[in-house]
């Protein structure tokens, strides 16, 4: 199963970033979407009352979680995808950001391809000169339950720095991997060197 965080105010944005329309006429959240396609059903994670992301979230997902607990942080969305996952019997689970529509899809479907097998595991890109971690994260049914636990607005950080020894990593310099939306100046793409990094998840 895959998760998209789609839950966030995006307040540095000035606007409904996730629905800005992108110079090839898409909005931002379709691209990100079809870095996704093909590896399994992807929900996105939403606040309520937000009726426009919905709509797209019919068109470009195969469905939407509400996080009813939004306003408290990215890991309210994590808890919700997670416990999706759980109920699901999903062997594991793909967060990815919404706000990261430079993803690579060859990327996406190489990081998918290590999530094969029994036994704990969390797989995430990794940069080969810098050693950033990247997006998107998947983790293992194993780690369900810990995700369910997360507080606040540091994702899964907490999970993964706890389990380094079930996390298992892809080099890759894609830029997309470590470059999100936060402001209108990042939608001309990845610059040279990488963003400050966000929490994993």
């Amino acid at each position: 199963m895959l998760a998209v965080m789609g839950a966030g105010l995006g307040r540095r944005f000035g606007a409904a970033k996730l629905e800005h329309i992108m110079t090839d006429g898409r909005p931002l959240l379709e691209h990100t979407g079809a870095s996704l396609a093909g590896i399994g059903n992807c929900y996105l994670c939403l606040r309520p009352e937000d009726s426009n992301l919905k709509t797209l979230a019919a068109s470009v997902f195969d469905g939407y979680l509400e996080v009813p607990d939004a306003e408290l942080g990215l890991s309210r969305s994590i808890v919700t995808a997670a416990a999706k996952a759980e109920q699901d019997a999903a062997a594991a689970l793909l967060i990815a950001l919404g706000d990261m529509p430079f993803l690579s899809s060859e990327v996406v479907a190489s990081l998918a391809a290590q999530a094969k097998g029994e036994g704990p595991f969390i797989i995430a890109p990794i940069h080969p000169s810098t050693g950033q971690l990247g997006h998107p994260v998947i983790f293992s049914a194993h780690f369900f339950a810990q995700l369910q636990t997360l507080q606040g607005d540091k994702g899964a950080r907490a999970v993964i720095e706890a389990n380094r020894h079930c996390l298992h990593t892809l080099p890759s310099d894609h830029p997309g991997c470590y470059w999100d939306v936060d402001c209108p100046a990042d939608l001309t793409g990845p610059s040279a060197g990488a963003k400050t990094e966000k929490s994993y998840g």
